[in-house]
């Protein structure tokens, strides 16, 4: 497809500080974009879904794309995906899994009702505070899931706007291999599985202090690890729950995680800064925030300069380099 110069300055002031997520990445291989991950229909604007009841809140899909592969992974194994640009806004990380019937196409299925549960949930040191700054997340596939093929929705909830989240998604197309016979029934729909009275959807970073934030959504499907923010093996959610500690390889228990609160994570592995970025704190060295980032808002004690660009306001309590 063709972009005029004009369309292509018209979208560009959009995509600041949005992101997609269009490639699988399995050990040291990334895949190309949309190898194994249905395109998104914000390619190439890059906003995010806004609407809870919107049905592109299942896997974001654009209308009339090309046909993906199918990547085989085995249970208990880690997969990564790359994000489009660097992400700048504090929000949590969700993952969730589909198991596609039987007998039907994977590229074609279209999960709509009850068939998603929830097999991790990353990034968050606290109500107020986020990890960010990663340009690649990792998640395990529960060690004792059923060897079947799959759809894997990642998901990046950005909070920066009061009580207006952003929801950053896509769908892998998965062959799950293995021994595992576990088959989750705490299932829910997209849309449907989120509601307005998620207090950690609806809800205001800038003041959430040191409380723990609650992950929206079911419990963690307990074949693969905690499910909090703080297991797993080396990425931001590298293994089951975590920003970053772990195995993630589980027990193998069918039953699900309790409860969705956090605990501490450790840094992503793939902050291209090097350091760990979230709403309260500031960099060490005094730096001005890199084009994307934050730069001001009330609150704010983080750098109020720019690398590059200009800081202007969000809002009130968001300023964003750009």
């Amino acid at each position: 497809m063709k972009f005029s110069v004009s369309l292509l300055a018209f979208l560009a002031p959009a995509a600041m500080g949005h992101y997609m997520f269009p490639q699988t990445v399995l050990g040291n291989s990334k895949s190309t974009n949309w190898q194994f991950i249905r395109q998104t229909a914000n390619d190439p604007s890059q906003i995010p879904v806004r609407d809870l009841d919107s049905p592109q809140m299942a896997c974001y899909e654009k209308t009339g794309r090309a046909a993906s592969g199918v990547q085989t992974v085995s249970a208990g194994s880690k997969i990564g995906f790359a994000s489009s640009a660097p992400i700048t806004h504090a929000g949590p990380f969700l993952v969730y899994m589909a198991q596609v019937p039987e007998g039907q196409d994977v590229d074609t299925w279209q999960p709509t009702g009850k068939v998603w549960f929830k097999t991790d949930q990353f990034g968050a040191i606290s109500a107020s505070q986020f990890e960010t700054g990663m340009s690649e997340i990792t998640t395990t596939i529960p060690v004792s899931l059923k060897a079947a093929t799959y759809l894997m929705r990642i998901e990046h909830v950005a909070l920066h706007i009061p009580n207006s989240p952003e929801f950053y998604l896509s769908c892998a197309q998965l062959k799950v291999t293995g021994n595992g016979a576990s088959t989750p029934t705490d299932l829910v729909a997209f849309p449907g599985a989120y509601t307005k009275s998620d207090p950690g959807l609806f809800t205001n970073i800038y003041i959430g202090g040191s409380a723990k934030y609650n992950y929206p959504g079911p419990a963690v499907f307990g074949g693969g690890g905690s499910g909090g923010a703080g297991g797993g093996s080396g990425g931001a959610g590298g293994g089951s729950g975590g920003a970053g500690g772990g195995s993630g390889g589980g027990s193998g228990d069918s039953s699900p995680a309790p409860g969705n609160s956090t605990t501490t994570p450790q840094r992503p592995a793939s902050n291209p800064t090097g350091q760990s970025t979230n709403p309260s704190s500031s960099p060490s060295n005094g730096s001005c925030a890199a084009m994307y980032g934050q730069c001001g808002g009330t609150g704010w004690t983080g750098p109020t300069c720019c690398t590059s660009g200009t800081c202007k306001a969000t809002n009130s309590f968001y300023s964003q380099c750009s």
